[in-house]
């Protein structure tokens, strides 16, 4: 029935967000650490590459 499907769909949209807010703080976070692995590489070996 049409009332019993949008019930689900709507339920699902809830589960759908939530995951979504899950993976992207975890890329965030994946980001944020290759981001500071990259400074660290580029003052370490000081490479015009990373000059930005």
């Amino acid at each position: 029935r049409e009332e019993d499907f949008e019930e689900f769909r709507d339920g699902n949209d809830d589960g759908m967000n939530q995951n979504e807010q899950t993976v992207s703080s975890i890329s965030k976070d994946m980001l944020d650490d290759f981001n500071s692995r990259l400074v660290n590489f580029c003052q370490r070996h000081n490479n015009e590459l990373c000059h930005s």
